[in-house]
């Protein structure tokens, strides 16, 4: 009940028309994301966590939204290493890639912020629900 109010799945439909996106191409194969879940947190750089589904059939979690000094950027889930280090887990191997997944993200994001701001009451249960 609660996840249509707390996580707004994009209308990709919409969005594609907008920025013109139909899929990432990856050497020939077209690989779409078909749903984007943001998780609005209240901390310092990072915004919100993301969880984004390929082809209706894979399932990538832990992409975070930071604020950087440049604007907001999207993180890729990662591992911590041993020594200390960070290694991603799941990452775009090309920039095009990389930039259209961002898009994507960020739309919905901001989406998601100016639902909050109109439902306030609701971004509490956000985050227990990224859990």
């Amino acid at each position: 009940m609660f996840l249509g109010i707390l996580a707004h799945t994009l209308t990709f439909r919409h969005v594609e028309e907008v920025l013109g996106i139909r899929g990432f191409s990856t050497g020939g194969f077209i690989m779409n994301i078909t749903d984007v879940r943001v998780f609005p947190v209240d901390e310092d750089k990072l915004k919100a966590y993301v969880t984004i589904t390929l082809d209706d059939c894979f399932v990538v979690r832990d992409l975070k939204v930071i604020s950087g000094s440049t604007g907001l950027f999207i993180a890729m889930p990662a591992k911590r290493r041993k020594d200390g280090s960070y290694k991603d887990i799941a990452h775009p191997l090309n920039a095009d890639t990389r930039d259209r997944m961002e898009q994507l993200i960020l739309v919905e994001y901001d989406r998601q912020i100016k639902h909050s701001l109109e439902s306030p009451q609701t971004d509490m249960y956000a985050a227990a629900e990224h859990e």
